[in-house]
């Protein structure tokens, strides 16, 4: 399998190393929810904690209120994750392709963005800034955009046509998770999307029980190492040190282990 764009130089390193458990954790999850209490717990768990790690205050139990027992709250309190809860049952009910995931941003950005700039690429540069103002990333150059997420997507497509064992799924899972947030090709949501695609892919790839697995939930509790292990990778995305990514890799799957 020959990729374009996603680095593969750390796979084997990461497949030898793989622990041995990870993958009887996740197979050996029950889920609780639906017969507990009717609604889909997996799914809000994924919103609220992806909101959570953007710096939304929402609370799940509160979410869980409002979204399945009608408990209203302030619509500033909800909107935007409604919004991305709609994004999540738009991913888990269609194909993962480029046009499905512009329209989840379009439907995510509702209450982010104007309407010429949901489901769209950006034309201009994008930075991020600390809150102290110092510049801590430059994204994919504005020139290069259209032709890396011309690899990206064909890289994801053959990466979903192709048989892989469990730890491989994680692998790609996490790598274009990476690619999508140090691209950065959106004028503002590509946090809540690279997530949103990683669960996507591995909805994908491992069927129904991918809603199990809390990654967002694990990611918010563990924001520092989350936010470092990009960071570490360099300042400019043309020199991201992708073949450098185990500690942003093994997050992916220490959230699996974390439901041992």
């Amino acid at each position: 399998m020959k990729l374009g764009l996603i680095n593969t130089d750390g796979l084997k390193a990461y497949l030898d190393n793989f622990p041995d458990d990870v993958e009887s954790v996740f197979e050996n999850l029950e889920d609780l929810s639906e017969s507990r209490v009717g609604y889909d717990f997996h799914q809000s768990n994924s919103v609220v904690f992806s909101s959570k790690i953007e710096g939304e205050e929402i609370e799940l139990d509160s979410y869980i209120k409002h979204r399945f027992l009608g408990v209203s709250f302030k619509p500033d309190y909800t909107k935007r994750a409604d919004d991305l809860y709609e994004a999540y049952s738009l991913a888990f009910s269609s194909k993962l392709t480029e046009s499905n995931a512009l329209k989840a941003h379009s439907l995510i950005s509702k209450s982010l963005l104007p309407k010429s700039q949901r489901g769209v690429y950006r034309n201009a540069p994008m930075m991020i800034v600390d809150n102290d103002g110092r510049i801590v990333y430059e994204a994919c150059d504005t020139a290069a955009l259209k032709n890396e997420m011309r690899q990206f997507w064909e890289d994801v497509e053959l990466l979903l046509s192709t048989k892989m064992v469990f730890a491989e799924s994680l692998f790609f899972a996490a790598m274009i998770h990476l690619y999508w947030v140090k691209i950065h090709p959106l004028t503002d949501g590509n946090g809540r999307m690279g997530r949103l695609i990683e669960k996507w892919f591995l909805f994908e790839k491992l069927g129904e029980k991918a809603k199990m697995i809390h990654s967002e939930r694990y990611y918010f509790e563990n924001k520092e190492v989350y936010y470092s292990s990009l960071t570490a990778l360099g300042l400019f995305y043309e020199k991201t040190a992708f073949n450098e990514a185990i500690k942003f890799l093994e997050l992916l799957m220490n959230a699996i282990k974390a439901k041992k």
